[in-house]
């Protein structure tokens, strides 16, 4: 349920002596509360691109290599999420660990550009894309890392960025059933989520690929589920077959992850009316052992969920 609004914009910030490019120093100063963003938008399908004001409300941190913002639109206050591929933001791998932007870089990479430029050594810029010659693996990587802390330095004019649809709620992993839920509420919300999972699946063209309770969202007021970030998800090539995508799935279903995640006592559970075990298993090879599962579960749920068996022809079926 996420709605992509922009693909790129070039941004301003605004403040009491007009505007201005941003310019920060640090992640502290970047995108504080209060802030207002100037977007050029685009639109999903469309070529033409138009002006787009929004307030920063909230940051969500801590911050990747990437910033994620709740924002106000001035137009219509719409509140919506803005995710913005800033270069900036997130670290850089280097020989001796981590390499985090920094102002104390510029005069030493403005001074390895300029002995590009001037020819005095070789152009890194493009041989650490020349997969096919590359150079000695050692200078490669010394230049690498050089290369791209020059990037985050120098970033360009427009950045990608996505705007989605913002979802009032809760975490499911900020909920604890039987405690801010009733267990009955859980199996509900918890059916409704494998649900939706299956109904993704059969699509047959998608795996989220990044399941966790974390990434599921309660609305406000009737707390149905939404499923979010797929940020990390695969999808399926127009050119494959149904069989070679099953394949390539195959191992990772979102629906078996979150089965398990929705069974585990740590979180929950929020599930409890499933099959302990796969149906292939050989536990079922004795037809009481569902029905001692179902014993398992504390009275007052039981006796909400299942129905009592009574005069039954074994003694373990029968209600205690």
């Amino acid at each position: 349920m996420l709605r992509c609004l922009t693909r790129h914009a070039r941004l301003f910030t605004r403040d009491n002596h007009g505007r201005r490019w941003i310019s920060v120093q640090s992640g502290d100063k970047l995108y504080v509360p209060g802030m207002t963003l100037d977007l050029q938008f685009q639109a999903e399908g469309c070529n033409a691109s138009e002006p787009l004001a929004v307030t920063v409300l909230k940051r969500f941190e801590p911050f990747t290599s990437a910033a994620v913002l709740l924002v106000q639109r001035r137009s219509d206050n719409e509140n919506v999420i803005l995710k913005l591929a800033d270069r900036r933001l997130g670290h850089r791998s280097g020989k001796g660990g981590p390499v985090s932007w920094s102002p104390s870089l510029e005069g030493h990479l403005q001074h390895a550009v300029r002995d590009i430029q001037e020819g005095v050594v070789p152009n890194w810029f493009e041989l650490i894309r020349d997969y096919e010659n590359r150079p000695d693996v050692e200078l490669w990587e010394d230049w690498m890392w050089e290369v791209s802390t020059w990037r985050s330095v120098h970033p360009p004019s427009f950045w990608y960025r996505l705007i989605f649809e913002y979802i009032p709620g809760v975490s499911m992993a900020k909920l604890k059933p039987g405690v801010d839920v009733s267990k009955q509420e859980a199996e509900r919300i918890s059916s409704q989520v494998m649900e939706a999972l299956r109904a993704i699946e059969a699509e047959n063209c998608l795996l989220h690929n990044d399941i966790h309770i974390g990434n599921v969202v309660l609305r406000e007021g009737n707390r149905s589920p939404v499923i979010i970030d797929f940020g990390q998800a695969g999808i399926r090539d127009p050119e494959l077959s149904d069989e070679e995508w099953s394949d390539a799935v195959r191992g990772g279903p979102d629906t078996r992850y979150m089965r398990r995640l929705l069974l585990n006592p740590e979180d929950g559970p929020w599930k409890r009316t499933v099959t302990p075990y796969e149906m292939s298993d050989p536990h079922y090879d004795n037809p009481l052992v569902f029905n001692k599962y179902v014993e398992s579960m504390p009275e007052d749920f039981r006796r909400e969920t299942f129905e009592r068996v009574l005069d039954a022809d074994w003694e373990g079926a029968r209600e205690k």
